[in-house]
Protein backbone atom coordinates (compact mmCIF):
# COMPACT_ATOMS: atom_id res chain seq x y z
CA UNK A 1 0.00 0.00 0.00
CA UNK A 2 1.69 3.73 -0.51
CA UNK A 3 1.88 5.66 2.51
CA UNK A 4 -0.36 8.43 2.02
CA UNK A 5 2.97 10.94 3.10
CA UNK A 6 4.80 9.26 0.49
CA UNK A 7 6.01 12.16 -2.43
CA UNK A 8 5.57 14.59 0.51
CA UNK A 9 8.05 17.05 1.17
CA UNK A 10 9.90 17.04 4.04
CA UNK A 11 11.56 19.80 5.89
CA UNK A 12 14.86 19.77 8.00
CA UNK A 13 15.54 21.73 11.25
CA UNK A 14 17.73 24.26 9.57
CA UNK A 15 14.82 25.14 7.23
CA UNK A 16 12.47 25.90 10.09
CA UNK A 17 12.11 30.00 10.46
CA UNK A 18 14.67 30.73 13.70
CA UNK A 19 13.01 31.13 17.23
CA UNK A 20 13.49 32.31 20.26
CA UNK A 21 16.87 34.55 21.11
CA UNK A 22 17.62 33.86 17.33
CA UNK A 23 15.10 36.82 16.21
CA UNK A 24 16.19 40.34 16.14
CA UNK A 25 14.29 42.78 17.52
CA UNK A 26 13.59 45.18 14.61
CA UNK A 27 11.35 47.54 15.73
CA UNK A 28 10.62 49.63 19.35
CA UNK A 29 7.12 47.33 19.34
CA UNK A 30 9.02 44.16 19.54
CA UNK A 31 11.20 45.72 21.84
CA UNK A 32 7.96 46.10 24.19
CA UNK A 33 7.16 42.73 23.56
CA UNK A 34 10.31 40.96 24.55
CA UNK A 35 11.07 43.04 27.02
CA UNK A 36 7.66 43.01 29.38
CA UNK A 37 8.16 39.00 28.39
CA UNK A 38 10.72 38.40 30.47
CA UNK A 39 13.27 40.74 30.76
CA UNK A 40 16.37 39.01 28.74
CA UNK A 41 15.05 37.30 26.04
CA UNK A 42 18.27 35.06 25.77
CA UNK A 43 21.60 35.72 24.57
CA UNK A 44 22.54 34.42 21.01
CA UNK A 45 22.96 35.51 17.32
CA UNK A 46 20.67 36.76 14.99
CA UNK A 47 21.08 35.72 11.07
CA UNK A 48 23.26 38.15 10.55
CA UNK A 49 25.43 37.54 13.30
CA UNK A 50 24.25 40.48 15.38
CA UNK A 51 24.26 40.00 19.56
CA UNK A 52 20.91 40.49 20.75
CA UNK A 53 19.88 41.47 24.57
CA UNK A 54 16.33 43.30 25.31
CA UNK A 55 16.10 44.74 29.17
CA UNK A 56 13.04 44.61 31.31
CA UNK A 57 11.32 48.09 32.57
CA UNK A 58 12.92 47.60 35.99
CA UNK A 59 16.53 47.23 34.61
CA UNK A 60 15.62 50.19 32.17
CA UNK A 61 14.75 53.03 34.46
CA UNK A 62 17.52 51.80 37.22
CA UNK A 63 20.04 52.19 34.45
CA UNK A 64 19.05 55.36 33.89
CA UNK A 65 19.12 56.26 37.28
CA UNK A 66 22.45 55.02 38.00
CA UNK A 67 23.94 56.78 35.01
CA UNK A 68 21.64 59.93 36.31
CA UNK A 69 24.39 62.55 34.49
CA UNK A 70 26.22 60.01 32.05
CA UNK A 71 26.46 61.86 28.42
CA UNK A 72 28.93 59.22 27.17
CA UNK A 73 28.67 56.00 25.79
CA UNK A 74 25.61 54.44 24.39
CA UNK A 75 21.89 53.13 25.63
CA UNK A 76 19.85 50.74 23.60
CA UNK A 77 16.34 51.12 22.30
CA UNK A 78 14.73 48.87 24.88
CA UNK A 79 16.57 51.26 27.65
CA UNK A 80 15.37 54.55 26.41
CA UNK A 81 11.52 53.86 25.33
CA UNK A 82 11.07 51.98 28.53
CA UNK A 83 12.47 54.95 30.73
CA UNK A 84 10.43 57.63 28.09
CA UNK A 85 6.98 54.84 29.06
CA UNK A 86 8.05 55.27 32.86
CA UNK A 87 8.35 58.97 33.23
CA UNK A 88 5.19 59.57 30.79
CA UNK A 89 2.91 57.67 33.37
CA UNK A 90 4.58 59.07 36.29
CA UNK A 91 4.14 62.62 34.86
CA UNK A 92 0.12 61.64 34.05
CA UNK A 93 -0.20 60.03 37.33
CA UNK A 94 1.17 63.21 39.34
CA UNK A 95 -1.35 65.65 36.94
CA UNK A 96 -4.37 63.73 38.11
CA UNK A 97 -3.57 63.60 41.68
CA UNK A 98 -2.61 66.99 41.16
CA UNK A 99 -6.30 67.91 39.28
CA UNK A 100 -7.74 66.08 42.39
CA UNK A 101 -5.69 68.17 45.40
CA UNK A 102 -4.06 71.04 43.90
CA UNK A 103 -1.95 71.21 47.12
CA UNK A 104 0.08 67.86 45.41
CA UNK A 105 0.79 70.20 42.26
CA UNK A 106 3.81 70.93 43.20
CA UNK A 107 5.37 67.29 43.14
CA UNK A 108 4.71 67.43 39.29
CA UNK A 109 7.32 70.30 39.07
CA UNK A 110 9.51 68.26 41.82
CA UNK A 111 9.67 65.33 39.54
CA UNK A 112 9.85 66.90 36.37
CA UNK A 113 13.28 68.58 38.00
CA UNK A 114 14.10 65.25 39.04
CA UNK A 115 13.99 63.12 35.86
CA UNK A 116 15.36 66.22 33.47
CA UNK A 117 19.25 65.74 33.61
CA UNK A 118 18.73 61.32 32.89
CA UNK A 119 15.96 62.44 30.69
CA UNK A 120 18.69 64.16 28.35
CA UNK A 121 21.49 62.23 29.49
CA UNK A 122 19.96 58.32 28.15
CA UNK A 123 18.72 60.33 25.23
CA UNK A 124 22.18 61.61 24.38
CA UNK A 125 23.41 57.84 25.08
CA UNK A 126 20.39 56.51 22.69
CA UNK A 127 21.76 59.46 19.95
CA UNK A 128 25.03 58.00 20.19
CA UNK A 129 23.84 54.36 19.79
CA UNK A 130 22.90 55.30 16.33
CA UNK A 131 26.11 57.05 15.53
CA UNK A 132 24.99 60.49 15.95
CA UNK A 133 26.22 63.60 18.39
CA UNK A 134 24.27 65.26 21.12
CA UNK A 135 23.77 68.42 19.06
CA UNK A 136 20.58 66.89 17.66
CA UNK A 137 19.27 67.72 20.97
CA UNK A 138 19.51 71.37 19.56
CA UNK A 139 15.95 70.10 17.58
CA UNK A 140 14.37 70.64 21.20
CA UNK A 141 15.90 73.91 21.42
CA UNK A 142 14.89 75.06 18.20
CA UNK A 143 11.53 73.96 19.31
CA UNK A 144 11.49 76.13 22.28
CA UNK A 145 12.99 78.88 20.58
CA UNK A 146 10.11 79.14 18.38
CA UNK A 147 7.67 79.44 20.16
CA UNK A 148 9.82 82.56 21.94
CA UNK A 149 10.66 83.93 18.98
CA UNK A 150 7.37 83.77 17.38
CA UNK A 151 5.66 85.14 20.17
CA UNK A 152 8.14 87.69 20.40
CA UNK A 153 7.60 88.84 16.51
CA UNK A 154 4.27 88.44 17.23
CA UNK A 155 4.06 91.33 20.08
CA UNK A 156 6.48 93.73 18.48
CA UNK A 157 4.17 93.51 15.03
CA UNK A 158 1.10 94.22 16.92
CA UNK A 159 2.82 97.31 19.31
CA UNK A 160 3.89 99.11 15.92
CA UNK A 161 0.57 99.05 14.50
CA UNK A 162 -1.66 99.16 17.52
CA UNK A 163 0.03 99.49 21.12
CA UNK A 164 -3.34 99.67 23.04
CA UNK A 165 -4.03 95.92 21.85
CA UNK A 166 -0.98 94.15 23.63
CA UNK A 167 -3.21 95.35 26.98
CA UNK A 168 -6.35 92.83 25.88
CA UNK A 169 -5.79 89.02 26.32
CA UNK A 170 -3.09 87.27 24.24
CA UNK A 171 -6.05 85.09 22.32
CA UNK A 172 -7.30 87.94 21.33
CA UNK A 173 -4.29 89.97 19.25
CA UNK A 174 -4.52 89.07 15.82
CA UNK A 175 -2.36 86.72 14.23
CA UNK A 176 -2.73 84.41 17.44
CA UNK A 177 -3.86 81.43 15.77
CA UNK A 178 -1.56 81.29 13.20
CA UNK A 179 1.37 81.71 15.65
CA UNK A 180 -0.10 78.78 17.55
CA UNK A 181 -0.76 76.56 14.71
CA UNK A 182 2.81 77.68 13.13
CA UNK A 183 4.54 76.50 16.27
CA UNK A 184 2.39 73.65 16.98
CA UNK A 185 3.65 72.41 13.26
CA UNK A 186 6.81 72.88 13.98
CA UNK A 187 7.14 71.34 17.51
CA UNK A 188 5.27 68.14 15.74
CA UNK A 189 7.69 67.64 13.29
CA UNK A 190 10.79 68.46 15.71
CA UNK A 191 9.03 65.36 17.76
CA UNK A 192 8.57 62.63 14.95
CA UNK A 193 12.25 63.49 14.29
CA UNK A 194 13.59 63.18 17.50
CA UNK A 195 11.40 59.41 17.69
CA UNK A 196 12.27 58.68 14.28
CA UNK A 197 15.92 58.83 14.95
CA UNK A 198 15.67 57.17 18.45
CA UNK A 199 13.30 54.52 16.95
CA UNK A 200 16.47 53.74 14.81
CA UNK A 201 18.70 50.21 15.47
CA UNK A 202 21.35 50.98 17.03
CA UNK A 203 25.07 50.50 15.23
CA UNK A 204 26.35 47.22 14.97
CA UNK A 205 29.40 46.79 16.59
CA UNK A 206 31.49 49.33 18.40
CA UNK A 207 31.29 52.93 17.01
CA UNK A 208 33.16 56.45 18.32
CA UNK A 209 30.92 56.28 21.51
CA UNK A 210 31.97 52.99 22.61
CA UNK A 211 31.03 49.48 22.59
CA UNK A 212 27.62 48.02 21.44
CA UNK A 213 25.42 47.49 24.40
CA UNK A 214 23.53 44.60 22.24
CA UNK A 215 26.96 42.81 22.72
CA UNK A 216 27.30 39.63 24.98
CA UNK A 217 28.48 40.18 28.59
CA UNK A 218 27.59 44.26 28.49
CA UNK A 219 24.60 45.45 31.17
CA UNK A 220 22.24 47.81 30.46
CA UNK A 221 24.30 51.43 31.00
CA UNK A 222 27.73 49.69 31.31
CA UNK A 223 28.46 50.88 28.05
CA UNK A 224 28.79 54.30 28.59
CA UNK A 225 31.14 54.05 31.48
CA UNK A 226 33.84 54.05 29.82
CA UNK A 227 33.12 55.29 25.69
Amino acid sequence: MRCPLQGRTTHSASALPPTGAHWRQDNVIVSYMLGAAGGWAGRGQSGDGQRIRIVSPTESVSSVFRNYINFKGRAQRSEFWWFTLFTVIVSVVLGILGSALPALNVLEGIYSLAVLLPSLAVTVRRLHDTDRPAWWLLIYLAVFLAWVIGGIILAVSIGIDDPEVLETDFQDWPGYTAYIIGCLLFSLAGAVTMIVVCAQRGTAGANRYGPDPLAAGSGPGESGMGG
